[in-house]
């Protein structure tokens, strides 16, 4: 009696070979998910195309993560498979189910947001509206998902031949794992479950980070002190101001002691005749950030000035300038609607906003980066127009 439970619990024992089959169906659904992520972006206009080499990096980098995920798991699967058949076989189709929700609500964000979220992700507020929708797209990504997973494990019956004995198998993954490490990883073509994991990672691994109790360990009471008026000759017709930002513009290549000498030569000579701070540091690690910070000392906060659903009151050099007769206008030579710069001017009363979509055939937009993306036409062409 003994010995035919035995033969009866064997033959109900899941293999390796169904465990490949939830492999490849989980990286089915990440295929479809690829598609869904770049038709929604192409179809709100931020992408010229949606089959480039970005969609093919996306899917690299997805095989890679199903690679890793799938080398971990199959330890797991052997082990639990042992312990009681189909334990590991339902605990990694739960698993890989779950992971599939995850990262369609991670792209869903991307999608709305163009940010990939990181450790970030547990600072985000949510209210009762916005807890009520994503509750809503989880179950409509569960329900999808769990169709699809089931849908594609079905399909693969016929391929779980491929891989037959645990070894070879793992080999086989993780030298698809390392074929992903020196691809370029930019955050429309990245993993997005893999990118979260990896920074919830490192910043539990950080150990320098500020231990102390004060709330605000920088903060100094406010001492008025006119510093900069000597500076000025006040005359009787108001100036032109002119405001360049430059990306990317630091030290390596302005001033003495820069790396690259010589590199702005034009910018060096200023620096002899101009109020020149040698020593600076930026409050923003986002190019986006950089307006409002510079124009008016707003703070980042927890998504970019810009992203503030209800702005509050402030004064900015354009607002003071305005109030003083001034005709004011913006000019970039990218997309101004990527976080809501276009949103910041119009409530700064901005009287121009020219960005791409005035740019005519007379001007050449750069060349698309390695994720797919034009970011616009470059500064040449920009002051041209």
């Amino acid at each position: 009696m003994q010995l035919e439970d035995n033969i009866t619990n064997t033959a109900e024992r899941k293999t390796l070979r169904d465990f490949t089959r939830l492999v490849l169906a989980f990286f089915g659904c990440l295929v479809v998910l690829s598609f869904y992520q770049y038709i929604r972006l192409y179809a709100s206009g931020v992408l010229d195309g949606f089959l480039d080499k970005s969609l093919f990096l996306l899917l690299l980098h997805h095989t890679g993560f199903t690679a890793l995920l799938s080398l971990f798991l199959t330890f797991l699967f052997n082990f639990l498979e042992g312990k009681k058949a189909r334990l590991g076989f339902k605990v990694v189709a739960w698993l890989l189910l779950i992971l599939l929700v995850v990262e369609t609500l991670l792209i869903e964000y991307y999608i709305q947001n163009y940010e990939i979220l990181g450790i970030r992700i547990f600072s985000l507020s949510i209210s009762n509206s916005t807890l009520g929708i994503t509750f809503l797209i989880s179950l409509i990504a569960l329900i999808g998902m769990g169709s699809l997973f089931y849908l594609f494990y079905r399909v693969t019956a016929q391929f779980y031949n491929l891989m037959s004995s645990m070894y070879p198998f793992t080999i086989v993954l993780f030298s698809l794992f390392l074929a992903t490490l020196t691809s370029d990883k930019k955050p429309i073509n990245e993993n997005k479950t893999q990118h979260l994991i990896s920074k919830v990672t490192d910043d539990l691994f950080d150990f320098n980070k500020y231990e102390g109790n004060a709330e605000f360990p920088l903060l100094k009471p406010y001492e008025q002190n006119d510093v900069l008026g000597g500076y000025f000759k006040l005359n009787k017709e108001k100036p032109n101001l002119v405001f360049l930002i430059v990306e990317g513009l630091g030290s390596d290549f302005v001033g003495d002691h820069s790396v690259y000498k010589g590199f702005t030569p034009f910018i060096d000579s200023l620096t002899t005749k101009s109020l020149y701070w040698n020593n600076y540091l930026s409050n923003t690690g986002e190019s986006f950030a950089a307006v409002p910070s510079i124009l008016g000392s707003l703070p980042f906060g927890k998504n970019g000035f810009t992203h503030i659903e209800k702005s509050p009151n402030r004064h900015t050099l354009l607002s003071i300038l305005k109030n003083n007769g001034y005709v004011t206008s913006f000019n970039y030579g990218g997309n101004s609607a990527l976080n809501y710069l276009d949103k910041f001017m119009n409530e700064e009363r901005v009287d121009l906003i020219l960005d791409k979509k005035g740019f005519g055939d007379r001007y050449q937009m750069q060349d698309d980066d390695d994720a797919g993306i034009s970011l616009g036409y470059p500064d040449n062409d920009l002051f041209r127009n």
